[in-house]
């Protein structure tokens, strides 16, 4: 597991946002799956939009929602903060290969598999439409 605030002397508090590894919420990343266990949640970057023709972007989701996240706070609401109740990891982007839908969507479910494998609940960010999604709408 690698924590992407150990070489700050105080982790959250100094490091700044623009320095280090990039993980949602300056979260502890790992590409393991046996360090899976344990955690309940794990969050998987799909960064793809092969299938789009002419609204691509997607592919930058993951990246540019990991730089805008902040670890820190209670749910404005919730009164809760979920860093606080729950062992949170970044489980990186599945291994997609650009321009092989098939093989990229295989990717992104076997990743989804090794987490639920875990017993941890998959947070997904990005993704691109499915080809049937793409057929249905007659694109």
């Amino acid at each position: 597991m690698i924590d992407s605030t150990e070489t700050w002397p105080r982790g959250h508090e100094e490091k700044s946002d623009y320095a280090g590894l990039l993980t949602y919420g300056a979260l502890p990343s790992t590409q393991d799956p046996a360090l899976l266990r344990g955690v309940d949640v794990a969050v998987v970057g799909a960064p793809t939009d092969d299938l789009v023709s002419d609204r691509h972007g997607t592919r930058f989701g993951p990246r540019a929602i990991r730089s805008a996240s902040y670890p820190e706070g209670a749910h404005l609401e919730a009164k809760r903060d979920a860093f606080e109740a729950l062992r949170i990891v970044d489980f990186g982007d599945a291994p997609l290969i650009p321009a092989d839908p098939v093989r990229s969507h295989a990717a992104i479910e076997e990743s989804m598999a090794q987490v639920l494998a875990a017993d941890a609940i998959p947070v997904v960010l990005g993704g691109g439409e499915r080809a049937s999604d793409q057929t249905s709408r007659g694109a």
